[in-house]
């Protein structure tokens, strides 16, 4: 199988990942420059909304104040209407400055409006300003006269709640404001201005109306520099774009709720985005929508034009991720070489881990890692060289090493010439602790000897298990007087011992030094003579090999 190089693949994994985040953050930023772009839009096309809405309530309060100059009381000469002045005095028939006026009857206040509704609709008709209505209204409520400015649809019955706000009992002495407002008759909507007509005390009711047209639509389009659309019972009424009445109707859930809201909507093939918000008549009843709209490519426009800026910006930042990416795994080989090293040194069996110099953080967790592993396989191998020298049941040297130990040391004697002394130590009438307690005492007798063993010898000397319940000791650099007294010691000390599973428990020494010439098998054959000796005159006893023993 043909191997794959880990540097390629990691190249090709920084390529990946430079080519994917490059992705991300197009589309990331391309999603958030179009919103952004259109959510400021639709922010602008809101305001330009409010302002419509603004222009709306200026065109009722004009009509309000108009309403209130048509005929207020004697002292008044003249009607404003829709923003020209009608002289009164136009008619020498009409007097308005009847000394008696202030005290006229109802029948009189009648006979006076239907006189002044003959000379305002006069003036309004010399002066070409057909397109507004004036009603006059008694404090009853009742029609007196009406100067008809286009057509029925204009005029009121008296029945209208803003007409009996003006003429209602608790509003007679009171200081009522003109009216203002917006309503909905035939599919059209209407502004009207209504304010109270007295002399000392309410005489009745005039209400100015003016049509809301093209030509108001018209000028709220030159207020916003936007399109304007008018919805009547969900339909298309006026609208500076020619569309169908049915334009918006599936919108019909949303209009109801009587909210502010945008839609998009495509007109003769191109996206227009309204700002919806509705109108209130006098009762705060939605009679209507009023939409601001602009064309949706303008959003695609002021898209592509931040996009044009944040491209290069893009690039650039995709281009420094991947030279960075680049250097980082650059330098993330270097320390490879290094961990190979380290492994082929440890396959050598050299342990010894040298972490300097090491800047990545990473690749020295790695080392640190690597250094743990190399410490806990020289752990292991020391394990292993224990379980393969160590006696397991008494924990100290077993016949293989104390065996290679004591040739180690007979040539060293041959070579310097130092004194080498053997101390072999067989247990007393061990069989019977076995045969009367069992094995289980037996091994307890076995590492109970064994530990005053290892605790009354030198640091220098040597002792293992030599088989069984024998042991051997290797007294490097001992005379025979000296090995001969260290094996009384422990004979003593063995005597007095006190066993945690038998009463007492004795052994027998036999003592030899090496002599120059003998070699290890001879030399063992003498200490092994020794103990012998020892046991045959009755055991708890050492006896010393001489040289003549052979």
């Amino acid at each position: 199988m043909k191997k794959i190089s880990f540097r390629n693949v990691i190249l090709a994994i920084t390529f990946f990942t430079y080519f994917i985040f490059s992705l991300f953050l197009f589309f990331y930023f391309n999603d958030i420059y179009y919103q952004n772009a259109k959510e400021k839009l639709i922010a602008e096309n809101s305001f330009s909304a409010k302002a419509v809405g603004q222009f709306l309530n200026a065109e009722k309060d004009t009509l309000a104040k108009e309403a209130k100059f048509v005929a207020n009381y004697p002292a008044v000469y003249f009607a404003f209407v829709n923003n020209k002045y009608v002289n009164l005095y136009s008619d020498k028939a009409f007097n308005i400055n009847n000394s008696n006026f202030d005290e006229m009857s109802s029948y009189k206040y009648t006979e006076i409006s239907y006189e002044l509704s003959r000379v305002i609709g006069k003036n309004i008709s010399d002066s070409g300003m057909t397109d507004v209505n004036i009603g006059l209204f008694n404090k009853a409520a009742i029609s007196l006269s009406n100067v008809p400015g286009i057509e029925k649809d204009y005029e009121d019955t008296g029945q209208e709640n803003y007409i009996k706000y003006m003429v209602s009992e608790n509003n007679k002495y009171s200081n009522v404001k003109p009216v203002g407002t917006i309503i909905s008759k035939n599919n059209k909507l209407f502004f009207k201005g209504v304010d109270r007509v007295y002399s000392t005390e309410p005489m009745g009711v005039a209400v100015v109306t003016l049509e809301l047209k093209d030509s108001l639509l018209n000028k709220m389009k030159k207020v916003v520099n936007k399109e304007i659309v008018i919805l009547v019972n969900d339909e298309v009424q006026l609208s500076t774009l020619e569309m169908e009445k049915h334009t918006f109707a599936a919108s019909n859930s949303i209009f109801n709720k009587g909210n502010e809201f945008f839609k998009v909507s495509n007109i003769k093939g191109r996206d227009i985005g309204y700002s919806f918000f509705p109108i209130f008549d006098f009762n705060n009843k939605v009679i209507a929508y009023v939409g601001v709209g602009f064309d949706m490519k303008v959003v695609k426009d002021n898209y592509i034009s931040n996009m044009s800026k944040f491209v290069p910006v893009e690039i650039f930042s995709s281009l420094l991720l991947f030279i960075i990416l680049f250097i980082i795994t650059k330098q993330v080989f270097k320390p490879f070489r290094k961990i190979i090293h380290f492994t082929e040194e440890i396959n050598k069996g050299n342990y010894h881990i040298d972490m300097k110099n090491t800047r990545i953080l990473e690749f020295s967790k790695i080392m640190e890692s690597i250094s743990k592993m190399s410490e806990t396989i020289r752990h292991r191998e020391e394990d292993l060289v224990k379980l393969s020298t160590i006696d397991k049941l008494t924990q100290i040297y077993n016949r293989l090493k104390i065996d290679d130990i004591l040739r180690i040391e007979i040539e060293t004697s041959k070579r310097y010439g130092n004194s080498l002394s053997l101390i072999m130590i067989d247990i007393d009438h061990f069989k019977e602790v076995n045969d009367t307690f069992g094995h289980e005492v037996g091994d307890v007798v076995l590492k109970e000897v064994a530990s005053v063993l290892k605790n009354n010898i030198r640091q220098t000397d040597f002792i293992g298990r030599w088989g069984g319940e024998e042991f051997l000791i290797i007294c490097n650099g001992t005379s025979l007087e000296g090995a001969t007294n260290l094996a009384n010691k422990i004979r003593q000390k063995l005597e007095v011992y006190r066993y945690s599973v038998t009463a007492n428990q004795t052994a027998s020494f036999g003592v030899a030094t090496f002599i120059e010439g003998e070699d290890s098998k001879a030399f063992f054959i003498r200490v092994d003579k020794a103990l012998y000796n020892a046991k045959k005159l009755g055991r708890n006893r050492v006896e010393v090999s001489n040289s003549s023993d052979n």
